[in-house]
């Protein structure tokens, strides 16, 4: 838990939208060290529960790994 963050821009983004087969830490630090550098919310599903569960499980796994990464969240009006 206690890792060094990387530092450094990558040229590349990747974006991935995290839902219910991609919301564990598990499977969150696997994409992180894929390379995934971008989460994507989709705010038109899901709970305000089940989002928060998901960002808290996003920054469990950038903590665990060390790999930084931003967040889009996707909203409806």
């Amino acid at each position: 838990m206690n890792k060094k963050i990387k530092i450094g821009a990558a040229k590349t983004k990747m974006v991935w939208t995290l839902g219910a087969a991609s919301r564990s830490v598990v499977m969150i630090e696997k994409l992180l060290e894929a390379g995934m550098n971008i989460a994507r919310f989709n705010f038109s599903e899901g709970s305000h529960a089940h989002h928060q569960e998901t960002i808290i499980n996003l920054r469990t796994a950038i903590g665990n790994t060390g790999i930084l990464c931003a967040v889009i969240e996707d909203i409806l009006f």
